[in-house]
């Protein structure tokens, strides 16, 4: 990486896509994470002013036997979700 200097810019992307209209869980992913990036661009692209060269985005979902499993919003509700 000789010449770059990496950022971590967390998104600001809403995460509402819904998974039901997706032919796959891949599918569904790929898109969260393009609109990440895309927020990331745009928002950086205003403040900056300048052209950005390269961003790269990213998303995590668990999923089993083609069910997504979101992001529990408790300790509770995630030792629920794991021992069901």
């Amino acid at each position: 990486m000789q010449g770059l200097t990496p950022e971590i810019i967390p998104s600001k992307f809403e995460e509402n896509l819904n998974p039901n209209e997706f032919s796959s869980v891949e599918d569904f992913v790929i898109e969260t994470a393009y609109e990440k990036t895309k927020e990331v661009a745009h928002r950086l692209g205003l403040e900056t002013g300048t052209e950005l060269e390269l961003i790269i985005g990213a998303d995590t979902v668990v999923s089993l036997n083609g069910k997504i499993f979101g992001k529990p919003g408790t300790s509770k509700v995630a030792f629920e979700t794991l021992t069901e």
